[in-house]
């Protein structure tokens, strides 16, 4: 058993990923056959358009929600890009259960922080739609959601 001192990976994530609730958006672009101009994934490169005009909106109610307040109201479809990262952090805060150390629980917050927003930035779009994870393997039955 753990100590109170230390707080599991899984409940970081489940914690992470049940703070809003998903929906599979099926009309995303991402979900689609998407052909580029460069070298970078299609569903990436749709992933990263339609999320970039929204991350101010959505890196908001993130800090909200750790700050332990409601977020703003979100509309399509920046409600679905805020429910998908947190599924997607969710995710792989729980798969570190078993395979890391657990944290201090005083880092809790920080660490959420860490994954949802810096994290997020620079690998989010290809784990959320790109690569080992993706938005169908959220929803899919037996996936978190």
């Amino acid at each position: 058993m753990e100590s109170k001192e230390y707080v599991s990976w899984m409940d970081l994530g489940v914690w992470v990923a049940l703070s809003v609730p998903y929906q599979l958006w099926r009309e995303a672009p991402w979900l689609r056959l998407v052909v580029t101009d460069d070298d970078e994934q299609g569903p990436l490169k749709a992933f990263r358009l339609v999320e970039e005009p929204y991350v101010p909106l959505i890196e908001g109610a993130v800090v909200q929600i750790l700050e332990g307040g409601e977020p703003n109201l979100l509309r399509p479809p920046a409600n679905h890009l805020l429910a998908l990262r947190m599924a997607t952090v969710g995710s792989l805060l729980m798969s570190f259960e078993g395979v890391l150390p657990a944290p201090p629980i005083w880092c809790e917050r920080g660490i959420q922080r860490r994954f949802l927003l810096e994290w997020w930035r620079e690998h989010g779009a290809l784990y959320a739609v790109g690569s080992s994870f993706s938005e169908l393997d959220v929803y899919r039955p037996g996936g978190i959601m």
